[in-house]
Formats: C-alpha cells, sequence, structure tokens
C-alpha cells in the first residue's frame, strides 16, 4: 500500500464528466467525485491511497446565516469524520468558518475566512489556517468571477503549496485542469483539490 505520509508532488490532474484523473508526485489519481451538490460523493485513489467520502452541506438558502457542512468516510483505511460551520453576510457572501474533526488519529482544526488575495487577479479569496495533527497550514484560495480560473497559494508545515485551476467549456459539459506542486499530508492535498473543485 502507498505511503500516505508526506510527499513532494507534482500535481496534473484533471476533472471531466465527475471523474477526476492524473497524477500526484508520479502516484496515479482516479476518484469519482460527484460535485457540486449539497450531497456529495466521492470513491477512488489519490496518489494510489484509496479515499471514500460522504458529504451534506446546507442549503444556504434555508439555513442561514450559519451554514453547516459534514463529511464522513475514509482515507488509506482510516476514518474521517469533518464538521464545519460557515457563517454568510447579507446577501449570501461568505464571511468566515470553522472545520474540526479527524483524519484517522490526526485532528483537524481550522478556521476559514474572507480576505484579500496574496497575488494573481483578484475575485473571492478564502484564507484557511489550521493544523492536522502537528502539520500546520495557512491556505490562501481565490477564485475568479466567472468561476472559470482559480489558485492555491500557502504554506503546508513550511513547504510553499501552489495550485493553478482552469476550466473550459464545451458541448460536452465542463474540463478542469489542476497543475502545481505540493509537500504535505495527502489527506489534506485531497481536502484542498476536493473544496476547490466544488467551486469551479
Amino acid at each position: 500500500m502507498p505511503d500516505p505520509e508526506p510527499a513532494s508532488a507534482r500535481i496534473d490532474l484533471t476533472f471531466e464528466h465527475r471523474l477526476l484523473s492524473g497524477s500526484v508526485g508520479g502516484q496515479p489519481v482516479r476518484l469519482e467525485l460527484n460535485t457540486p451538490t449539497h450531497h456529495g460523493r466521492a470513491a477512488g485513489t489519490i496518489a494510489g491511497i484509496p479515499v471514500s467520502a460522504t458529504w451534506v452541506n446546507g442549503d444556504n438558502y434555508h439555513i442561514y446565516p450559519d451554514v453547516p457542512s459534514d463529511l464522513t468516510g475514509s482515507f488509506a483505511g482510516q476514518p474521517v469524520e469533518l464538521h464545519a460551520t460557515f457563517h454568510l453576510e447579507p446577501g449570501h457572501f461568505f464571511d468566515r468558518g470553522t472545520i474540526t474533526g479527524h483524519i484517522g488519529a490526526e485532528a483537524l482544526d481550522a478556521s476559514v475566512e474572507a480576505a484579500a488575495a496574496p497575488e494573481g487577479p483578484g475575485g473571492t479569496t478564502i484564507a484557511a489556517d489550521g493544523t492536522l495533527g502537528s502539520t500546520e497550514f495557512t491556505i490562501y484560495a481565490t477564485i475568479d468571477g466567472p468561476l472559470t480560473f482559480g489558485h492555491i497559494r500557502g504554506r503546508v508545515a513550511g513547504a510553499p503549496i501552489r495550485i493553478d485551476a482552469a476550466r473550459t467549456r464545451g458541448p460536452d459539459g465542463g474540463r478542469t485542469r489542476l497543475t502545481g506542486s505540493y509537500q504535505g499530508p495527502p489527506a489534506l492535498l485531497a481536502l484542498t483539490a476536493g473544496a476547490l473543485l466544488h467551486f469551479i
């Protein structure tokens, strides 16, 4: 079984027809991903590591201003349980939130908030600060207004993270390409990439 410990990884992924495929650090990715949706699921492998998850996002038109989100599943054979609450401003604009839970034996504790983009063309930026076990992270995710381009910047355990996402539309639907580099826990990469794909 592939080692779920941190590894330096070059990211080259494509999300099309609800399938995320490609490679991370030379290891294969093949993940069926039902997103964006309020009731989602994922199953497959990321960097050769088995992953499965289901989640429920509150409907912000019926639950407002504090919207819940819950995810359960497994990563590398270990149980995963995450709970989040996201506070919306008037007009349903994101303001702040918290994410808590565990991935296997490692606790996840993070705060997220709307922020100014550290670089790039602007758009909506969310900053996440927290820990997964002993790994500290600060991640900025920015998405442009038309929801066709995004990027992730920040640091995980002191190492830089850079992921760019570009969405193209065609007669057979949309296609999103993720490229970049990441060094850190694979589970944190899976959550970060999944969250970005939810919006692009």
